[in-house]
């Protein structure tokens, strides 16, 4: 696969914001972001509906923060979701890269989704660490 995602991950759990759920569970607001370039081969993928989704083991799949891939392909989605126990983001979209040829969308479009992983989250509004997605 030749689509390149390159993308950093900012955390921050902000206290004492909490919450209960229908359920009684404690919910805390978490805010947490994601900037990174979407290319199949050599061409920005533009136009790209991106978004992040808190998934948990208590609440049900929420998107939290949305954006759209710019004519380079870039994208900068930040937002903050009340969360429980096992709270995770995940970055989703899809796109029509395959080969490194971008394809004719109504027929080939596919779904990716990334989790944020837990080393690349930070306490900080800073951005300390780069992912990138070969």
């Amino acid at each position: 696969m030749d689509l390149v995602l390159t993308m950093s991950y900012v955390f921050n759990t902000m206290q004492p914001h909490t919450a209960m759920d229908s359920y009684g569970n404690v919910l805390r607001q978490k805010t947490v972001g994601a900037i990174g370039t979407l290319v199949c081969g050599s061409e920005p993928l533009a136009g790209i509906p991106i978004a992040l989704v808190a998934t948990g083991y208590t609440t049900p799949d929420a998107v939290f923060a949305t954006d759209t891939t710019d004519s380079n392909g870039n994208f900068n989605v930040f937002g903050p979701a009340w969360a429980g126990s096992g709270f995770e983001a995940v970055i989703r979209f899809t796109h029509s890269c395959k080969g490194g040829v971008i394809r004719d969308s109504r027929n080939c479009l596919l779904a990716m989704s990334w989790p944020i992983p837990p080393e690349y989250l930070s306490r900080s509004m800073n951005i300390r660490r780069y992912f990138t997605y070969r």
